[in-house]
Formats: C-alpha cells, structure tokens, sequence
C-alpha cells in the first residue's frame, strides 16, 4: 500500500500573514501552541508538518513581515526624487500606523524588544532589517545632499542612524 502526502489545501501566505497578526497582537511568549492552532485556523498537524514549530513559524512571520513592509521603505527611498517629501510621507505613514493599533506598536520593534536579546536567529533578522532600513537611508540622504535638497552639515550615516531610531 502506498501512502501518498495530501496537498496542502491553504496558501502558505496567507497563513503567515494571519501568524504575523496573532504574533503581533499577543507576542511570541504569550502566544500558545493552541492560539496558533486557533489564529491560524489550522489543525496542529498541518502547522508542525508545514512549518516544523512555533519558533519557526514565528521566524518566517517576522522574515515575510520584513520582506512585504521593509522593502516598501526602501523602494520609496530608492525611487524618491523628493527626499524630503519621501521622509515626511514615511513618518506620516508610520503615525498613522501607530494611531490605527496603538495598543500593538510595530512588530518588529515588539520582537526586538521581546526576544532579540535572547534569540541569536530572531536578532538577526532584526538587525538585518535596521541595516537595510539605514543604507537605503544613507543613500537617499546623500542623493538628497548631492542634489542640494538636504544640507551638507551633518554625516549622511549618522543622519539615517539618527532618524531610524
């Protein structure tokens, strides 16, 4: 008799995103194996067999949380003609975000406050995603100097520093 694997009946994604909401509203410690069965709407076979453990699910959550909001920062930057402009559209963006789910605060700086000191794998990609955010922001602060746009004064690297904290 030849047992053949199911298919799987649920896009990978979507799972992720709707893990990246339960980590985010509850935190990774305080989110139980049954809130993940419960969040995802997934029996406990189908998560351990896709996604090995909690802990990885949670990292694919935080790496897919990365990839889909980081990449939109630095894409704004990367194409900005407008530094000044890009940087104000991104703090009003990120207001805004903060006024919609006061209570959650963002996800990332969550997870760095939470487990980064704890987990060598988690404070990678966190500091990963601090480096991204802060190139793309050195580069855009000296394409915005170089155009006359942003004063010459100060360090375009410490400027990003400076403005990513």
């Amino acid at each position: 008799l030849c047992v053949m694997p199911r298919n799987k009946e649920f896009n990978q994604d979507k799972v992720l995103d709707k893990a990246i909401q339960l980590f985010w509203e509850k935190g990774y410690n305080a989110c139980s194996m049954q809130d993940v069965v419960d969040g995802l709407g997934l029996s406990r076979s189908s998560i351990y067999d896709t996604f090995t453990d909690k802990k990885n699910l949670f990292l694919q959550s935080l790496k897919k949380y990365q990839e889909d909001y980081t990449s939109i920062v630095i894409k704004m930057l990367n194409d900005s003609l407008d530094i000044r402009k890009t940087l104000k559209d991104i703090f009003d963006s990120i207001v805004q975000d903060v006024e919609k789910c006061s209570q959650r605060g963002c996800f990332m700086t969550n997870s760095t406050i939470e487990l980064a000191h704890t987990d060598e794998e988690i404070s990678q990609i966190i500091n990963g995603n601090k480096q991204q955010i802060e190139l793309a922001l050195e580069k855009a602060l000296q394409k915005g100097q170089d155009s006359g746009q942003i004063s010459q004064k100060n360090n375009p690297k410490v400027l990003s520093k400076y403005l990513y904290s």
